[in-house]
């Protein structure tokens, strides 16, 4: 495969996968690994998650953005690993886009859009890996 057509096979597969895991690193240099509803993409570049303030891999993130993004399609035995940064964002009206455009949003931050512990995370991609049978087929910085 060329980059192009890896670029549009990685695209493809985070467009239509509506999970991935989000890893990082704690304070202690322990991996952490949670499971994220993807809630929106500008392809490959930036994918928005929501969390809370007081949860594990939000905490490590403050003190080490550094994060990878998992997607895999099961079916197809393909993943992209996307290698990046992640940032904590605490901003009113992007939080009240999210809340309004998703049921997730509001059942999983069930104390509503000012609850102080409801943040959106920014993950953007600096590279990624892809992946078809286990087999990596290429890294490329984006």
């Amino acid at each position: 495969m060329n980059k192009q057509e890896v670029l549009t096979s990685s695209e493809t597969l985070v467009a239509h996968t509506p999970w991935a895991v989000l890893g990082c690193v704690n304070p202690d240099a322990h991996p952490l690994m949670s499971g994220f509803l993807k809630l929106e993409a500008d392809g490959l570049k930036t994918i928005w998650l929501t969390s809370r303030r007081d949860r594990a891999h939000t905490c490590a993130l403050q003190d080490n953005p550094n994060s990878s993004l998992y997607f895999v399609d099961i079916e197809r035995f393909t993943a992209v690993l996307l290698k990046g940064t992640t940032e904590i964002v605490d901003d009113p009206a992007i939080k009240k886009r999210f809340w309004e455009s998703s049921s997730f949003v509001q059942a999983y931050h069930s104390e509503g859009i000012d609850d102080k512990d409801f943040v959106m995370l920014k993950f953007t991609t600096r590279e990624l890996s892809y992946y078809i049978s286990g087999m990596d087929i290429a890294d490329i910085t984006l």
